[in-house]
């Protein structure tokens, strides 16, 4: 066998270790399954509406697993954009106009 692949293979196997211990089998088993199935379908090329309905066919944990995964992007990618606008001063007018509300006092409390 060769070297990298023997050293690939008992990474895997101290990982499984790990992951047993933690109890995040069940989490890891849905992550790869997914991840099988997403490097399936971008192999495949698929359209968004080819990708719509392979999710709509996803059992309901694969599903949630998807979802979640998802949010989780959409947010990070939320950040990112504020972030940034707020480096390169695009929500900057949104600084001034609270400034001015302040110093007219028509500015309420929440």
């Amino acid at each position: 066998m060769d070297g990298d692949v023997w050293r690939e293979l008992v990474l895997i196997l101290q990982v499984d270790q790990e992951v047993e211990h933690l109890g995040l089998a069940d989490t890891v088993d849905r992550a790869v399954g997914l991840l099988r199935r997403l490097k399936f379908m971008r192999t495949c090329e698929m359209s968004v509406e080819e990708l719509k309905s392979q999710i709509k066919e996803l059992p309901d944990s694969e599903f949630r697993a998807l979802a979640d995964w998802l949010g989780d992007e959409d947010q990070q990618k939320w950040d990112r954009q504020i972030e940034e606008d707020s480096k390169s001063g695009a929500l900057d007018f949104l600084k001034r106009e609270a400034e001015e509300e302040l110093s007219d006092r028509s500015l309420s409390n929440l």
